[in-house]
C-alpha cells in the first residue's frame, strides 16, 4: 500500500509546485504591466497618426472619423450583473490608415436577436486614450456570421476586421478615454487580476504541495508501524503454535 502512497505524491508534487510557480511569474508579470502604465500617466498625451504601435499603455491622442455603421461587439460582458457588449469601432487616421477603438460596454437585450442601438459620433474629430495590444480572452464558441455591422463576435480578431474594412488596420487597439467623443461606459483596466491575488495563489499551492509531503510522510510511517505490529502478531502466534 506504501508503495502507492509514494507514487501518487511523486505524480501530485511536481504539479502543484509548478501551478505554485507559474502564480509566481503571472505576479511578476502583472506587476511589471502596472508599472509600465503607471510610468506612461505621467506623460503628456502624444499625436500619432500612423500604423505604427506606440508603447504599450503609452496616452496618444488620434485625429481623424469613425467609420459609421462598422461598430462590432465583443459578447458576454457582464457588468454589475447586467448582460452587455463592448463596443469597438474603427477610426481612420489618414492615407486610409486605422486604429480600433475600444469605446467601453453597452447594455445588451436579453433577447438575443435585438442587438443595441450604437450612438454615432460624426465629423472629424481627435480622441485621447491608451494604446495597447488585443488579447485573445475565454470565448464561448465560434464568431457568428453577420453580413452587416454591428457585428456581434464571441473573440475579436483584428483579422476579421480587416476583412470587412476599406483602409489598412493598425496591430494596436486605442482604449479611449470615458470623456472622448463615442465614449460608452468604460470598463477597461490595465490589469483585471493584480499581483496579490497571484502571490495568493501560489501561497495556496505551495501549501498543498507541503500538506501533500507531510501526509505522505506520517502515511508511510504509520504503515511501517503496522506493519511491524501485524509483523510482531504474526510471530507470536508462531511461538504460540510451536509450544502447543
Amino acid at each position: 500500500m506504501n508503495w502507492k502512497i509514494l507514487l501518487f505524491s511523486m505524480l501530485m508534487l511536481p504539479v502543484l509546485l509548478g501551478l505554485g510557480c507559474w502564480q509566481l511569474l503571472r505576479a511578476q508579470e502583472k506587476a511589471q504591466w502596472l508599472q509600465a502604465y503607471q510610468a506612461m500617466q505621467s506623460k503628456a498625451p502624444q499625436p500619432h497618426d500612423s500604423l505604427e504601435a506606440p508603447p504599450r499603455y503609452a496616452r496618444v491622442a488620434v485625429s481623424g472619423d469613425y467609420i459609421q455603421e462598422s461598430d462590432w461587439l465583443l459578447d458576454n460582458q457582464i457588468r454589475e450583473g447586467r448582460f452587455g457588449y463592448r463596443v469597438f469601432t474603427p477610426f481612420c487616421l489618414r492615407d486610409n490608415a486605422c486604429v480600433l477603438v475600444e469605446r467601453g460596454w453597452i447594455q445588451g437585450d436579453l433577447d438575443r436577436s435585438v442587438l443595441p442601438r450604437i450612438p454615432s459620433a460624426p465629423g472629424r474629430l481627435i480622441l485621447e486614450g491608451h494604446a495597447d495590444r488585443l488579447t485573445d480572452g475565454y470565448s464561448m464558441g465560434a464568431n457568428e456570421t453577420s453580413m452587416s455591422a454591428p457585428y456581434r463576435v464571441q473573440t475579436l480578431k483584428l483579422e476579421e476586421v480587416r476583412e470587412r474594412l476599406p483602409g489598412r488596420l493598425a496591430n494596436w487597439v486605442l482604449r479611449l478615454n470615458p470623456d472622448q467623443p463615442g465614449a460608452l461606459t468604460t470598463v477597461w483596466e490595465p490589469v483585471v487580476m493584480g499581483p496579490e491575488k497571484h502571490y495568493g495563489y501560489a501561497v495556496q499551492w505551495f501549501a498543498m504541495a507541503l500538506a501533500l509531503v507531510a501526509l505522505t510522510i506520517w502515511k508511510w510511517r504509520r504503515g511501517d508501524g503496522d506493519d511491524k505490529q501485524l509483523q510482531a502478531a504474526g510471530e507470536t502466534d508462531i511461538g504460540t503454535t510451536g509450544h502447543g
